[in-house]
C-alpha cells in the first residue's frame, strides 16, 4: 500500500500516518509510538478516501487530518485507564469535531500554528489554537480550533467540546502564480511569531506553496479568546513573495520550517542598521526534485 502522509509530535512521541486509500475502510490514520516502534492505534470513521495531510496541535493533543474527501477532521487525545490503579494509562484518539466541505476542492496541506498567544507575554493556555489548511481550489482558510475544559461546556460532553470555526480565509495561489484555478499545495507557519507593526499583538508568519511552484510568506493575525480575527479585512497581508526564479518548477510538495533551536546561535540574531534582526530558515521541497533552503530575517522589539 503506497503511503500518502506522515505527521509527527515531538510533544507526544507519536507519529500519525496514512496510505492510499482503495474504499471507506482503508481511509484510516495509524498512530504509532516512537518509542515501542509499534501501531497503538487505528482512526477509522473520520474519512471517507485517503487522508492527504495531518498536523498534530503543539501539545499532541489534537490531530487535524483532511484529504481527497474534503472533510476537515479534530481527533482528540484522551486518557485510557487499563482498569489497574498501578498500571499506567494509555493514550487514545478520538473524533471531537469535523467539517464536511472545508474546501471546494481536494484538501493538500493542513499546519498548527505553533503558539496560540497573540498578546505579548500573555498566557496562552486559554487561547484558541489556530489551524490553516491549503487546497486545489486555490485558498488558504484559517481556523479558530477552541477546546472547552469540562465545566465550561454546556454540553457536558465527556473531556469537554472541540469546536471547529473558519475565522478567515484569503486567495493565495493567484496572487503568486497570476491566474485563476491554481492550487495551494503546501502551507507551514513559522516557529516563532512577529511583533504587529501597529499593535500590541503578535502575528504568525504561514509559508504558503502552490501547484506552480511559487512560494509566499503572509503575516497572520492571531485569533483572540473571545472572537475570530480582529478585523475580517485584516486577517492577512502578503509580506513577501519569493522570485519565480528562487522557486521550483513543479508543484511545491512540503514546506518546513527550521526549529528555533536548531539555529546556529552566531546567526540566530543579525544587526542591520541599529535594528535587532532574528532569523528564520524555509525548507521547500517540490515536484521538480529539488530543495530550497530561503531565510527570513524579521525584526525583533
Amino acid at each position: 500500500t503506497e503511503l500518502v502522509c506522515l505527521a509527527a509530535s515531538s510533544a507526544s512521541g507519536l507519529v500519525a500516518s496514512s496510505a492510499k486509500a482503495r474504499g471507506v475502510e482503508d481511509a484510516a490514520i495509524r498512530i504509532w509510538n516512537v518509542e515501542g516502534n509499534e501501531c497503538v492505534e487505528v482512526l477509522k470513521g473520520g474519512h471517507r478516501s485517503t487522508v492527504a495531510t495531518m498536523s498534530f496541535s503543539p501539545d499532541g493533543t489534537l490531530l487535524a487530518s483532511s484529504g481527497k474527501d474534503r472533510r476537515l477532521c479534530l481527533w482528540r487525545r484522551g486518557r485510557v485507564s487499563s482498569g489497574d490503579n498501578d498500571a499506567p494509562q494509555s493514550s487514545s484518539f478520538s473524533l471531537a469535531a469535523a467539517v464536511d466541505s472545508a474546501h471546494r476542492r481536494i484538501v493538500w496541506s493542513v499546519h498548527f500554528c505553533p503558539f496560540r498567544s497573540s498578546v505579548r507575554g500573555d498566557d496562552d493556555r486559554d487561547r484558541p489554537y489556530l489551524l490553516a489548511s491549503g487546497a486545489r481550489d486555490g485558498f488558504v482558510k484559517l481556523w479558530r480550533v477552541v477546546v472547552l475544559d469540562e465545566e465550561d461546556d454546556d454540553a457536558g460532553s465527556d473531556g469537554g467540546e472541540v469546536r471547529l470555526e473558519e475565522c478567515h480565509k484569503f486567495e493565495a495561489a493567484s496572487v503568486l502564480d497570476g491566474r485563476k484555478g491554481e492550487a495551494v499545495t503546501a502551507v507551514a507557519f513559522a516557529p516563532i511569531p512577529t511583533p504587529s507593526s501597529s499593535t500590541k499583538d503578535l502575528e504568525a508568519i504561514l509559508a504558503v506553496g502552490t501547484e506552480g511552484g511559487r512560494i509566499g510568506m503572509w503575516s497572520i493575525r492571531l485569533p483572540s479568546s473571545s472572537g475570530g480575527m480582529v478585523a475580517k479585512d485584516a486577517g492577512s497581508r502578503l509580506i513577501l513573495a519569493a522570485p519565480a526564479l528562487s522557486c521550483h518548477a513543479g508543484a511545491v510538495k512540503k514546506l518546513a520550517w527550521r526549529p528555533p533551536g536548531a539555529t546556529r546561535t552566531s546567526d540566530k540574531e543579525k544587526e542591520g542598521n541599529g535594528r535587532k534582526l532574528s532569523r528564520l530558515e524555509l525548507a521547500s521541497c517540490g515536484m521538480d526534485h529539488g530543495v530550497r533552503i530561503f531565510e527570513l530575517l524579521l525584526e525583533s522589539r
